[in-house]
């Protein structure tokens, strides 16, 4: 703070004196006057009020109004408390201005302090010019708590908050003229200064409320500004904050495929079907075949892979343990084997079920390439040996740890579901009904609308199992009950394989996997007639039933049973 008091120290030398010497020639000599900067005489500095542990500053102009060089030799200070910073002796020349700087720094409060200053000169009628001091030591003393705001980390969609409050431990009042955030500071930190631009009393106190609640990631690291009136400055208080998320990600990717799917948004679950292979049981790897054969001649391979990852994308770590179930439900085994092989499975895979324990995704370092896992490899062969197989069905659950404890983030848990499943052979059985004037024929045929191959390995004619009538006589059943023989009863009789045309001479077969039950692959295995000639005749308008049991090569269901039922009319 600085100011110019005027009052002008004149001082004149008057020289009459008679001599002997020539009376017609003149003296030159320096005149000292100090002035204001409108040129009016000044005689005194007053400093007003200056904050304790403040200086005050004023600047003394010295204007030397004579006929020759001035020179100011040294000052004489009265009291400790003010001082010349500029340095003495110096030499003012004919009708320069010369600024000295005088300050003023009290050590008590509410005090007035009043002294003098003693320039020594050459100035003929002023060899010593004396200069009156004066100014008052005040504490209108801002303090404010805290004296830095750090937000730290605030979650997008969160907010925090924190009060800063503006104290005036002073005795005297104290003027804010104004307060703001300096341009580092983002438009997500608000704040209402209209509660502190006031005047404050001694001992007065008011707060602001600053609030950060950041839409996107930000690592800021700037200021408030506080500006007081009476020339008592502006102090600054330091302003930080970052704005973080975690955005974790469980990414799955198939072996062949260059698409990797992602959780994300509103997912926050995969699931992936690694499509159907060769069953081990029914298709040994060892049992020199490279696979199932298709009806479009492709071939089904024994398995798949692909590898799991998880994934940070965010600018703050994730803490996260996640549950591995290899086996979702029981297989046809006792239960023992898994088709989803995980390779960081503990024991090699002999486990089913294991936990990860809380580990932590570090943030990214640039958004282009984010943090994430080594690769996890998943394989999946079916081996389980069965039809209905839980272990054809794996998943895995990701679970959040929040950060810090207690805090719910989203999302909370990312799940993976794997599932897969056995290329199995499905015969299916055809049935024949022959009505009419015999002979009648027609194709017993094999039928396969399974994905993998079906071998049908022989053919027999059975008739239906023995079971009681309602008035207690025997009949025959709807289920075969015993093998056609040539000593069979009438049902048996009525049917014959055409000459050369019987499954002897075409079984084994093996039909193709079709992919497609609406389109299965068919074989006729035999030709069947009903009323041959030269046999026994069927009786009009009985109704006979014999089966066509169709031995296969799956061993989850080996016979198919066809029926054949014949009517002569």
């Amino acid at each position: 703070m600085s100011a110019r008091v005027s009052l002008v120290l004149i001082a004149f030398a008057l020289a009459a004196a008679s001599c002997s010497c020539d009376t017609r020639a003149s003296r030159r000599s320096p005149t000292l006057h100090v002035v204001n900067a409108d040129g009016t005489t000044r005689s005194s500095v007053d400093f007003g009020q200056v904050q304790l542990g403040s200086t005050g500053t004023q600047k003394v102009t010295l204007r030397n109004e004579g006929s020759a060089p001035l020179n100011v030799f040294s000052a004489e200070l009265a009291s400790p408390l003010f001082a010349i910073t500029d340095t003495l002796p110096l030499v003012v020349d004919v009708g320069v201005d010369v600024d000295v700087t005088f300050t003023f720094k009290p050590t008590t409060a509410d005090q007035r302090v009043v002294s003098t200053v003693s320039l020594s000169t050459d100035d003929p009628a002023a060899r010593t010019a004396t200069i009156g001091l004066a100014g008052t030591g005040v504490t209108a003393v801002a303090v404010l708590t805290p004296k830095t705001v750090a937000f730290g980390d605030v979650y997008l969609t969160e907010k925090k908050s924190i009060t800063v409050t503006l104290t005036n431990s002073g005795s005297n009042d104290l003027t804010v003229t104004n307060a703001y955030f300096t341009t580092a500071v983002p438009q997500a930190v608000t704040a209402n200064f209209s509660t502190i631009t006031k005047t404050l009393k001694a001992g007065e106190a008011a707060s602001v409320v600053m609030t950060f609640a950041p839409t996107a990631e930000v690592d800021f690291t700037g200021s408030m500004q506080v500006v007081f009136g009476g020339d008592l400055g502006t102090t600054s208080v330091p302003v930080s904050g970052r704005g973080v998320q975690a955005v974790p990600r469980l990414c799955f990717q198939l072996e062949g495929s260059g698409l990797e799917s992602c959780t994300g948004g509103t997912t926050t679950s995969l699931t992936v079907n690694f499509g159907k292979f060769c069953d081990a049981r029914l298709f040994p790897p060892d049992g020199g075949q490279s696979g199932c054969f298709l009806l479009d001649g492709g071939t089904l391979g024994y398995g798949h892979a692909g590898q799991l990852r998880f994934r940070n994308e965010g600018n703050t770590p994730v803490a996260y343990s996640v549950h591995y179930d290899a086996r979702r439900g029981p297989g046809c085994d006792a239960g023992t084997t898994v088709d989803f092989l995980f390779s960081n499975a503990p024991d090699g895979g002999a486990r089913s079920a294991w936990d990860e324990a809380t580990v932590s995704l570090p943030s990214t370092p640039t958004a282009a390439k984010p943090w994430e896992t080594l690769p996890i490899r998943v394989d999946f062969q079916p081996r389980s040996h069965c039809t209905a197989d839980g272990s054809d069905s794996a998943q895995v659950i990701w679970t959040r740890q929040s950060e810090p404890l207690g805090r719910l983030l989203m999302p909370s848990t990312l799940l993976l579901l794997l599932s897969g499943g056995s290329a199995l052979p499905k015969g299916a059985p055809q049935d024949i009904t022959f009505t009419g004037a015999p002979p009648l024929s027609a194709d017993v045929v094999g039928v396969n609308k399974g994905d993998a191959p079906l071998t049908f390995t022989k053919v027999e004619l059975w008739q239906g199992a023995l079971t009681t009538l309602s008035d207690g006589g025997t009949g025959r059943g709807s289920t075969p009950g015993e093998l056609c023989t040539p000593a069979s009863t009438d049902a048996c009789a009525v049917f014959a394989w055409a000459p050369g045309q019987s499954p002897s001479g075409t079984v084994p077969v093996t039909l193709p996997g079709t992919g497609d039950p609406q389109f299965p692959a068919t074989r006729p295995l035999g030709h069947l007639v009903f009323g041959p000639d030269g046999g026994v005749a069927p009786q009009l308008g009985r109704e006979y039933t014999v089966f066509a049991v169709i031995s296969t090569s799956d061993s989850y269901n080996p016979p198919v049973v066809s029926t054949i039922k014949g009517t002569a009319r």
